[in-house]
């Protein structure tokens, strides 16, 4: 077998990972942040920072139950897969990529909480940014993955935020529309990983060595 008919076996093969659907469901539940912690600041007095940091014990418990599934669903089906040293430079380099836009962000919010009179004056530049972060990450893990329905994903935020944004300024919602927005970005994105998982349960089943070992 040729050098070029190994990569685009690697290729395929890496990309099969993606296919369960449970990436899409750790983003929604990600997402999900954004849909309530604006509500807690404004009901509870909590504050945009600590109404996140709230959320943290979530985020650990979704990171938890997704590598749970990983291993009882994705690895018994697929099997364990070695990377190549080119893939897993490029997966290193976006890990690197997505931890400098997160910084940025966190360093803006940062500002808007110690600046905020100022900056929220500036109508759309909290969109921009909120935009811009999500788009530019997603089209990012898009291209460097090979996994296209990212790029949509980023889109369909974008969209979302720039609506609600809309909403807000004709006084139809308030919080700048973002529990609407990332409300139904998450609601989406979940019901796809949904229909993915069980698209990848039927096409690959558990193999009989591996029922009889469990049995």
């Amino acid at each position: 077998m040729s050098q070029i008919d190994l990569q685009a076996l690697e290729k395929k093969a890496f990309r099969t990972v993606f296919d369960d659907g449970l990436w899409d469901l750790f983003i929604a539940l990600a997402l999900f942040l954004f849909t309530v912690a604006p509500i807690l600041a404004g009901r509870f007095g909590l504050g945009d920072f600590w109404s996140s940091v709230i959320f943290l014990p979530f985020y650990l418990l979704a990171f938890w139950l997704f590598r749970i599934a990983k291993t009882g669903i994705t690895i018994p089906r697929l099997g364990m897969m070695k990377i190549g040293a080119g893939r897993r430079s490029k997966i290193r380099g976006l890990q690197w990529i997505l931890a400098v836009v997160l910084v940025l962000g966190l360093l803006f919010g940062v500002a808007v909480t110690v600046f905020g009179a100022t900056l929220r004056s500036m109508n759309w530049m909290f969109t921009a940014v909120v935009c811009f972060v999500f788009m530019f990450s997603f089209t990012t893990a898009a291209v460097m993955l090979d996994v296209r329905r990212f790029i949509y994903y980023g889109l369909l935020i974008v969209m979302l935020v720039c609506g609600g944004e809309i909403l807000f300024w004709r006084g139809f919602v308030t919080h700048h529309g973002i529990p609407q927005a990332f409300g139904l970005a998450a609601a989406v994105i979940g019901l796809t990983g949904l229909i993915l998982l069980i698209r990848f349960r039927r096409k690959y089943p558990r193999t009989t060595e591996d029922i009889h070992d469990n049995a």
